[in-house]
């Protein structure tokens, strides 16, 4: 027998009476709101009194004194770094890369990618973002795929949604790379071939696994071309860019997935003229010094840009990110944290610094509003990534990925103009509780799904045997100049 037309439906949760903001087209709140949540996907969105006639939730999910938002979306950052934070710090940049690529080629395990995947996601997922882009390494272990395995492992243990960036790490060709086995080094010489045969294998395995909660992208260090920003330009790769676009570029289209990579002023305009890479499902990370003819090409191509404001290793001491310029040009434009090497995976923090830079670029704080940063690790994010229709955004149908963030702090109330004090004032440390497609993995701002101490204590023991097998434990102490110096 069909239930009468005013029986409440059943759904499995109904989040209740928070601070709603959606983040839709029209930057919907609903002050006193609810979500309803079924088979993992948003049911509905209003009123809580609405909500709570329409639907009969199994759970219902208490958010008074909290803000309801969809989760966070982190589109740019390094699996790897989160078992080597500020080790090298004071090396100059190209000097910190290639420390980087020495422990992630010469010194890692799969033990250890796995162990970073499950920090890595842990942090984020307590600071309230539900999906990142995690390039493997600093530039891509793409050896062997049981690496990029490991790692998507371990952030599907923990509940996370996840990109994995795989793909060419730096020339020159061949390169040599370090498999352990019971202690024992085995030195491998790997080919350029032999690195986008890693690239593909870990697509087949993985793109779409775990119940879509993992993606893979195409994911060269760098386009290996022209630029002042880029530390690692070496005019002797510039024979290989060409042949990398193209490979990059062929695997995305058979394959139908993003491209990743890192690029900088001057390059974007090369790469664009020389390969015909750029287009819709390209997201490029910092584009530092990007000129007004590389914005154009940027808008003209529909390729996306990811912002690290945070990072500092990006040169944006020397030139700046352009972001009001892109943004008023129509290009996507996403705040993301670069990873924890040097910084958090907070993204409530790079939203300031990415407001503060611009402010202090104009000398007015009037550019780049609260709002607008919110939407840019938001629905904005989702649109850099390409799954708008899916994520970014609280709305019936898309996956239920929401984050609630406890107002009733001293640095949060008095209870009024609360997006401005989401932005402006709080941390990823106020979040609550988290859940992704529907499921809770955060609550009372505790992991549901591993235990912490667990996942911190294996990330330790991991982080040590891979700075024990690189022979970099003197990178360990305090450079001199650390206390008394001016510069170090």
């Amino acid at each position: 027998m069909a239930p009468a037309r005013d029986e409440p439906a059943a759904v499995d949760l109904l989040i209740d009476g928070g601070y709603v903001l959606t983040m839709d087209a029209a930057s919907t709140v609903h002050p006193d709101g609810a979500v309803a949540i079924a088979d993992g996907r948003i049911v509905a969105v209003g009123s809580s009194a609405a909500l709570r006639a329409r639907y009969r939730p199994r759970e219902v999910l208490d958010a008074r004194g909290r803000a309801v938002l969809p989760g966070l979306i982190d589109t740019h950052g390094h699996a790897g770094h989160s078992l080597v934070k500020h080790i090298g710090e004071h090396l100059p940049p190209a000097g910190w890369r290639r420390l980087m690529d020495h422990i992630y080629f010469r010194g890692s395990t799969p033990a250890f990618w796995h162990a970073d995947g499950m920090l890595a996601t842990l942090e984020r997922l307590k600071f309230g973002t539900t999906c990142g882009m995690a390039m493997l390494g600093s530039a891509p272990r793409a050896d062997d795929p049981r690496y990029a395995e490991a790692f998507c492992r371990g952030a599907v243990a923990v509940g996370g949604r996840v990109a994995v960036g795989v793909g060419p790490p730096r020339p020159p060709w061949p390169k040599t790379f370090s498999h352990w086995t019971d202690g024992v080094k085995t030195d491998v010489r790997v080919s350029f071939e032999d690195c986008v045969a890693t690239t593909e294998a870990v697509i087949r395995a993985w793109h779409g696994g775990a119940g879509g909660r993992v993606a893979v992208w195409v994911s060269a260090s760098r386009f290996l071309a022209p630029s002042p920003y880029d530390p690692m330009f070496d005019e002797t790769d510039l024979p290989v860019a060409r042949r990398q676009a193209a490979v990059m570029r062929e695997l995305a289209d058979r394959y139908r997935v993003g491209i990743h990579t890192h690029a900088y002023g001057g390059a974007i305009q090369w790469v664009h003229e020389q390969t015909g890479i750029l287009g819709p499902d390209v997201l490029l990370a910092h584009c530092t010094g990007a000129s007004p003819r590389e914005i154009e090409i940027l808008a003209t191509t529909g390729t996306k840009v990811s912002h690290c404001p945070t990072s500092r290793r990006i040169y944006q001491f020397k030139a700046r990110v352009p972001v009001v310029e892109m943004l008023a040009r129509g290009v996507t434009v996403a705040i993301a944290s670069d990873g924890t090497a040097d910084t958090t995976f907070d993204l409530f923090k790079d939203m300031r610094m990415a407001m503060t830079l611009q402010r202090v670029h104009f000398a007015t704080p009037y550019v780049l509003p609260p709002g607008r940063a919110l939407r840019m690790v938001t629905i904005e994010a989702a649109q850099a990534m390409g799954v708008a229709d899916t994520l970014g955004s609280l709305e019936p149908g898309k996956r239920a990925d929401v984050v609630l963030v406890r107002l009733q702090q001293p640095h949060l109330v008095p209870p009024y103009l609360i997006e401005h004090r989401l932005v402006e004032k709080a941390c990823g440390h106020d979040v609550e509780t988290v859940l992704v497609d529907g499921r809770v993995v955060v609550r009372g701002g505790r992991a549901v799904l591993v235990d912490e101490a667990e996942v911190m204590a294996v990330a330790t023991e991991e982080a040590r045997a891979a700075i024990a097998r690189s022979g970099v434990a003197p990178l360990l102490r305090l450079p001199r100049d650390f206390w008394t110096g001016v510069v170090y």
